[in-house]
């Protein structure tokens, strides 16, 4: 039996509050393994298709600041602010919803950008990954 839109409502808002807290959640565990690294960057910038992650150094020496833009529609040429520090602590608006998933979707960008300009950095988030095997997502 089908969903009801009610049923669906609950279920879309749920997986765009988990995917927020994901986000969050990404980008707080690569800046924190940082802090033991000897290389220092200013600012750097990982492009897709779909999104642009700008990361800069902001108060101190391993203090980072995460934008990521995205197109605000298919073809656009130009960037949308989608997350930002500010904006994804406040109240999404509802045109903003959509961005969501284009950031969570492209979360792998940000990843693999800062494991590319910090090589130490995928060995020390090494155990993480391997634990991600542990109890993997059921079906």
């Amino acid at each position: 039996m089908a969903d009801n839109i009610a049923q669906q409502l609950v279920r879309g808002s749920q997986n765009i509050d988990r995917m927020k807290a994901e986000i969050w959640m990404i980008v707080r565990l690569i800046l924190g393994f940082l802090n033991d690294l000897v290389d220092v960057k200013m600012k750097m910038e990982f492009e897709s298709d779909g999104s642009l992650w700008y990361v800069r150094q902001s108060r101190g020496k391993y203090a980072y600041m995460v934008e990521c833009f995205v197109r605000p529609f298919p073809g656009s040429t130009g960037w949308m602010t989608a997350f930002s520090p500010g904006l994804f602590r406040s109240n999404w608006s509802t045109n903003d919803l959509e961005s969501v998933e284009k950031v969570y979707d492209d979360l792998d960008v940000f990843v693999e950008g800062m494991f590319r300009e910090f090589p130490g950095l995928e060995q020390k988030i090494a155990p993480i990954l391997k634990a991600s095997q542990k109890f993997p997502p059921a079906q």
